[in-house]
């Protein structure tokens, strides 16, 4: 895959990295790397992508900034390739699933709390009707849908 590295990494903030720190060294969620998103990057890219701009709205809305960042870094942890699925199951079954499935395996590898929690859950509103519960879970929706459209058009990758 082209898009096996995430550059923008290194210019991010080391106090948002530190935030994250034992998610991105973690060997399953490296395993995002290999999974084509949003057509010009791959989802570990476009998870750190929501994840610090998650970061930063919450920073500057005075919510829980670090649990915005996990939750959204967590939101997208599964390993399977979309496109395959959505062409056996249907777009509908994915975004039901999905947010389901990167729960599980998020609360197998860390501990995480209920802010993060919701974020992962409810990152596909309005898609999914399951109503976001706290002001950081609404920031990692919004910000992922932004992200997606500026990675599907080249502008963030």
């Amino acid at each position: 895959m082209k898009h096996s590295k995430c550059a923008r990494i290194k210019k991010m903030p080391e106090c948002f990295l530190y935030e994250i720190r034992d998610i991105i060294s973690d060997p399953f969620v490296r395993q995002l790397r290999n999974y084509s998103h949003h057509r010009k990057t791959n989802r570990l890219c476009h998870s750190l992508n929501v994840s610090y701009y998650s970061w930063k709205a919450c920073k500057a809305l005075k919510l829980d900034s670090k649990s915005a960042a996990r939750g959204a870094m967590l939101h997208d942890l599964y390993l399977y390739n979309r496109r395959e699925y959505i062409r056996e199951y249907g777009e509908a079954f994915h975004a039901s699933r999905h947010p389901r499935l990167a729960f599980i395996n998020a609360v197998r590898r860390f501990k995480i709390n209920s802010i993060e929690a919701d974020c992962i859950l409810c990152h596909m509103f309005p898609s999914t009707l399951r109503i976001p519960r706290y002001g950081e879970s609404f920031v990692v929706s919004i910000v992922d849908k932004f992200c997606a459209v500026l990675e599907f058009i080249g502008f963030l990758c």
